[in-house]
């Protein structure tokens, strides 16, 4: 176990990604941890599983709760990492631990905590902000019956939360809207709108104080009339747009809505300009203007005594209000003038943005203003005489109807979003307002009908749904990349189970292969003292023997420690030409080739993606396997060529665990002794010779490793001969090219 936890620490950060280089850099010794090469295993198991794991991960360990966390921890860290590594808890988030001071308690006792959605005000960035997450506490024991430690495994959803408080707000005032326009429904006195509409709004925002500021005559004047308070005092009487800001009257008079969230240290405000918020309690403010024919008439202004960040959710709630409350009170106005006078109207509502539209109880239009034609396209004598379903969308018809034979019987006004077919077929969507209009005997005569163009509105809120399908198709994309990584997964636990069947061989081998070579070394050894004894007896035999024993049993373990080795598939990776690769590899072995005269034809190879250091060692033990194993009675005769196959024709014995779209075939044929095809899984196991030592040389490794290697590189290799009649080993490896297309 001593070995294994020594062979854990110095393994332990020898992976590629972000926190394995911090963690290798660290100097860990000046942490309560201690050295690594004194952790426990526990501590370095988890260590290991944390830094390997795909989801955000942190191990607390320890009394102090030292902190070690991966990639995905780090980028939750914000600006405390790197700071935050080997640091405790407690220091590293101080502004939590009053919440997590308490749970820690429950995993130290043994409880595994999870909460969803929890709630941290966490500093991250310099400023102490909310974020949520799915988080899960785990005790991690450090040997039986004692928690070393806590593991946390983390998920963020705050962009989730604010997506869902965001639709809750749109919600909320959308409600609002309806509200609103409730209340304003049976008033007909401006006044009495203007300020039912500003009192609504100021507490829906839980503002200070909310109004309408009427233009003066004179235009740098400004009168603001009975106001909304909660915790301040009433402005109300006459101000100059200029006591509040130069651009103030110009960003209005161009239609601008004027946000200033924080007027205190607002760059663009002097300091008598700052002053005259100030008297009046004016910290954050924001101005809607009404223009109307080019004219700014009036604003409708919502004030904090605090500095506040306005969402733009709100910006746009306060702009609808503004609109549909000065609608209201021109609707207002607009009724009242038409008891009074025909003329009057007509002169009013020609010069309105809003359509307006009369109708008689059977729905047949008598009167339409500019507005109201510039929305469907027609002249007024286009439209005037033809009935107002002539220009409803047919989708639209019967609950217009509907709301229409309502109103002509009990006189009840009603709203209606709806869409409208233009001259030109397009369709337009108006949010249509409807009162009844009465005679000089208080008798329903007409209807009057207010159309605002919605059409942009509605084209948002479309755009909104398509968010939020593209949303539920990233969450399948999403499900369908977990569904990737556990195949991934399962492959690792693959790589696993071979990894452990070769470590079951090895420990066989080691206590038999091994042992044999220092047994001779023993004997000899015996041999020699009683050689020494008797100088009759050939000691330099002995001494011979012993040093070819232990010759044979360096070459063994080297060969041990290059199959080792290839248990690592983290090394580095790149585009291999193995035309370059055989040819370094043919001058390493240029001796032996020379000395056998051997004839060795290449044709063209490919290139793979690939470690060149493996590959080389791959073909370089093929290859000196055919000298090694040449005839008698010929000279070697050895040729290595390539050709692309498909998944369909790899061999039994190829099998990889994730296959590629096509594979190249590259063969090392020779004229050797060859072998039984019996024996083909055989000669690629560790230690397996077919052959007596005191034939032909070796450790029985070099196969061993050839398969290792073709296997760390998603591939195989298999074999076909006869006896005496040469061999052809054959190397399988994913196409590059048809994996990059």
């Amino acid at each position: 176990m001593a070995e294994f936890s020594g062979s854990r620490a110095r393994q332990l950060f020898n992976g590629f990604s972000e926190m394995h280089s911090f963690c290798r850099s660290f100097d860990w010794s000046q942490t309560p941890l201690g050295s690594v090469s004194d952790w426990s295993t526990a501590l370095q198991t988890i260590v290991q599983t944390v830094l390997d794991c795909p989801f955000p991960s942190i191990v607390l360990w320890g009394d102090e709760l030292i902190q070690i966390y991966n990639d995905g921890y780090r980028e939750i860290m914000g600006n405390k990492h790197p700071s935050g590594l080997g640091q405790p808890t407690r220091q590293c988030w101080p502004e939590a631990w009053h919440v997590n001071e308490s749970i820690y308690q429950r995993v130290n006792a043994g409880e595994s905590v999870t909460f969803s959605d929890a709630l941290f005000k966490l500093n991250r960035s310099g400023l102490l902000e909310d974020a949520w997450f799915n988080v899960s506490y785990s005790p991690v024991t450090s040997q039986p019956g004692k928690i070393g430690g806590v593991l946390v495994i983390v998920f963020e959803t705050t962009k989730l939360m604010l997506e869902k408080e965001k639709r809750l707000k749109i919600e909320l005032q959308r409600n609002f809207i309806l509200t609103l326009s409730d209340a304003l429904r049976p008033l007909s006195d401006p006044q009495a709108i203007q300020f039912e509409a500003v009192s609504l709004l100021g507490k829906f925002l839980m503002a200070n104080r909310a109004g309408y500021a009427e233009t003066q005559p004179d235009i740098e004047l400004v009168a603001v009339t009975r106001n909304y308070t909660d915790g301040v005092k009433s402005i109300q009487g006459i101000y100059s747009y200029s006591d509040f800001g130069t651009d103030l009257y110009h960003g209005l008079i161009q239609g601008k809505t004027i946000v200033r969230p924080d007027v205190k240290n607002d760059p663009l405000l002097t300091q008598s300009e700052k002053q005259a918020h100030l008297q009046l309690d004016l910290a954050a403010t924001v101005n809607v203007p009404l223009v109307k024919d080019g004219n700014l008439v009036a604003i409708l202004f919502v004030h904090f005594d605090q500095a506040k960040e306005f969402s733009e959710q709100e910006i746009a709630l306060i702009e609808e209000t503004a609109e549909r409350t000065w609608s209201a009170v021109e609707r207002a106005k607009a009724t009242t003038e038409l008891r009074v006078s025909e003329q009057q109207l007509r002169a009013i509502v020609e010069k309105t943005t809003t359509g307006f539209a009369r109708a008689g109880l059977d729905g047949v239009l008598t009167f339409v203003n500019q507005r109201y034609c510039q929305m469907l396209g027609y002249s007024a004598e286009e439209i005037v005489g033809k009935n107002m379903q002539d220009f409803t969308h047919p989708e639209d018809q019967a609950r217009n109807l509907e709301l229409f034979q309502r109103l002509a019987k009990t006189g009840e006004s009603f709203e209606l979003e709806k869409r409208n077919i233009r001259k030109d077929g397009s369709v337009m969507w108006v949010h249509k307002s409807v009162s009844a209009l009465y005679d000089e005997n208080e008798q329903i005569d007409q209807l009057l009908a207010t159309y605002t163009d919605i059409t942009a509105r509605k084209m948002a809120e479309s755009a909104l749904r398509e968010s939020e399908s593209l949303y539920r198709e990233l969450t399948i994309q999403l499900e369908q990349r977990v569904q990737q990584r556990t195949f991934q997964l399962e492959s690792t636990v693959a790589d696993l189970q071979r990894s452990n069947a070769n470590l079951q061989q090895f420990a066989y081998i080691a206590s038999h292969d091994l042992q044999e070579p220092l047994r001779k070394i023993h004997q000899f050894g015996d041999l020699l003292l009683d050689a020494y004894a008797n100088p009759e007896k050939d000691g330099k035999l002995y001494v011979d023997r012993m040093l070819s024993a232990t010759r044979r049993m360096s070459i063994l373990i080297n060969d041990l420690l290059d199959f080792s080795r290839l248990g690592s598939v983290t090394e580095p990776t790149q585009t291999v030409d193995l035309n370059d690769l055989v040819r370094e590899v043919l001058g390493t072995l240029e001796v032996a080739i020379t000395e056998q005269q051997a004839q060795i034809h290449i044709s063209d190879l490919p290139s793979v993606t690939g470690n060149a250091s493996q590959l080389a060692q791959l073909f370089q033990n093929l290859i000196s396997n055919a000298l090694k194993f040449r005839s008698a009675s010929e000279i070697p005769f050895i040729q290595i060529g390539a050709k692309r196959i498909s998944p369909q024709q790899l061999p039994q014995r190829v099998n990889p665990v994730v296959r590629a779209q096509a594979y190249y075939q590259i063969d090392v044929s020779d004229n050797g002794i060859g072998f039984d095809e019996k024996y083909l899984d055989r000669i690629f196991q560790m230690f397996q010779r077919l052959h007596g030592k005191s034939e032909y040389q070796g450790t029985g490794i070099g196969l061993a490793i050839c398969d290792k290697v073709a296997s760390n590189h998603h591939g195989g290799i298999s074999a076909t001969s006869q006896h005496d009649a040469g061999s052809v080993f054959s190397l399988f490896l994913p196409d590059i090219e048809l994996a990059q297309a």
